[in-house]
């Protein structure tokens, strides 16, 4: 009775947006109207549920890629990389330079199966900007951790470049 909700969006997005109006204005339920808006994230057939209260304050694209990016790191956290990889791709694409974003990126294809040697481009990216203090959980930082050097340096194995890949893992250890 108080909710009815009201889909937008054309249907081949990857992620929906859902907006619920609650309150009726009845006695009893709330009697101001409340706005909350339910990101749909649909990616390889798995939702994932981000919640958001509040009136728009930021553009709906930098609303959408900011879920987005909460979505794609709580699958990497998860080490859901075979399900992240898409996300991860279309995030980096429109953040070509955020050293964070790139190496997010460049582990989930590392790390999923039959995108290894795409990782290297993304991390090599990545390399350019790094910080000792490092964050999995701060969405702002644009810099990429120390680990990079050591999964840059699997990427280069994997695609042959030994001397690299040792450069790499030296830099790592030297860290």
């Amino acid at each position: 009775a108080g909710a009815t909700p009201e889909e937008t969006g054309p249907e081949s997005d990857p992620y929906r947006c859902t907006i619920v109006w609650i309150g009726s204005g009845r006695k009893g339920i709330v009697g101001k109207k409340e706005y909350i808006q339910k990101k749909v994230l649909y990616v390889h057939g798995e939702e994932l549920f981000l919640f958001f209260i509040g009136q728009n304050y930021q553009s709906q694209s930098k609303k959408d890629l900011r879920l987005k990016i909460e979505g794609a790191n709580q699958l990497f956290i998860e080490k859901k990389y075979e399900i992240a990889k898409d996300l991860w791709l279309e995030i980096a694409q429109e953040n070509e330079n955020n050293s964070n974003i790139n190496y997010k990126t460049g582990v989930t294809l590392l790390e999923a199966s039959n995108t290894k040697l795409k990782s290297l481009k993304y991390l090599k990216v990545a390399v350019k900007k790094v910080k000792k203090s490092y964050s999995p959980f701060d969405n702002s930082i644009v810099t990429a951790p120390i680990d990079v050097f050591y999964y840059i340096a699997k990427a280069f194995h994997y695609n042959n470049k030994q001397d690299s890949a040792i450069k790499y893992l030296n830099q790592f250890i030297s860290v």
